[in-house]
């Protein structure tokens, strides 16, 4: 998967427990590498879009908790704020 070119820092994260385990936000949706970063896939659970708006689930900021680092939180630009607890299998 190719990444988009609007990267962000404050959108990419590095799993605390799994160093090799990096996720990120791009603009319509969260991504996530197991190998550093050579390869990406999709991330199961979905963000929002509304009526074809791609920016409506844009992924503004992403959180691993540092306690659980199945638990993610994804912010977007209009669609509120995503949480996962299985690392984003939903």
């Amino acid at each position: 998967m190719h990444l988009c070119a609007r990267w962000r820092s404050d959108r990419d994260r590095v799993d605390p427990s799994h160093p090799r385990t990096v996720y990120a936000g791009t603009d319509a949706a969260v991504v996530t590498s197991n190998d550093g970063g050579r390869s990406w896939r999709r991330v199961s659970a979905t963000v929002a879009t509304h009526r074809g708006d791609r920016w409506y689930g844009q992924v503004a900021g992403l959180l691993v908790d540092p306690r659980d680092s199945r638990t993610l939180d994804a912010t977007t630009v209009c669609a509120g704020v995503f949480k996962s607890t299985d690392g984003g299998s939903r």
